[in-house]
């Protein structure tokens, strides 16, 4: 796909996987402060996290740590699936699923990496001692794991967004190797196999 027409659909998707990483968080956060209870049964068990950081959350609280943490997850999410994206869309990929796919994957490694990079502000926001391995290992299992679960379930409209906008092509090469490979051969000629590109057969 040429240049021009590999950076509107990445930066489509990216803005559309921002969107869904941020609305994620507003609903968990808003499912959190009217006490939604966490049982077998409960929908926060299922429902992604997307962000760590909701806006409502910087509203009420006012933290610098916790309106820095929103402004770096989504400028690193932005910016990884626009460059993935961009990546698998220069590709000559002959099948969408291949690119819905491809993407899908691009999606879930930006998701995690997004919610990697923000934990110290996390860390910050929460107080956490700095002797506090225990703690803060079990806080980077618990943002990574949701990371990367937040990606695959909200990065599944974005790729198929990518699908649906990409044009499936044949590589060049390929068709130029079987047209030279098996050339057809007239039909005036019994003595020649329609398989052979050497000299004719005697």
């Amino acid at each position: 796909m040429p240049n021009r027409g590999r950076t509107l659909p990445a930066v489509l998707t990216a803005a559309l996987a921002v969107l869904l990483w941020q609305l994620a968080a507003e609903v968990r956060y808003v499912a959190m402060i009217n006490n939604v209870a966490v049982g077998p049964g409960s929908v926060l068990l299922v429902t992604p996290a997307g962000s760590l950081w909701s806006l409502q959350m910087v509203a009420r609280t006012a933290s610098g740590a916790a309106l820095a943490g929103v402004l770096v997850t989504n400028l690193v999410l932005f910016g990884l699936v626009l460059l993935l994206v961009r990546s698998v869309l220069a590709q000559p990929i002959a099948r969408r699923w291949v690119t819905f796919l491809a993407s899908w994957m691009a999606v879930v490694l930006s998701a995690v990496v997004a919610t990697v990079v923000v934990l110290p502000f996390f860390i910050a926001y929460l107080r956490l001692p700095a002797d506090a391995s225990e703690m803060i290992s079990a806080q980077l299992f618990s943002t990574t794991s949701g990371g990367l679960y937040s990606g695959l379930v909200l990065g599944l409209l974005p790729a198929l967004l990518v699908a649906l906008m990409a044009r499936p092509e044949q590589p060049a090469m390929v068709a130029g190797y079987a047209s030279a490979t098996y050339p057809v051969a007239p039909a005036s000629d019994p003595g020649r196999s329609p398989y052979v590109t050497g000299p004719e057969q005697h």
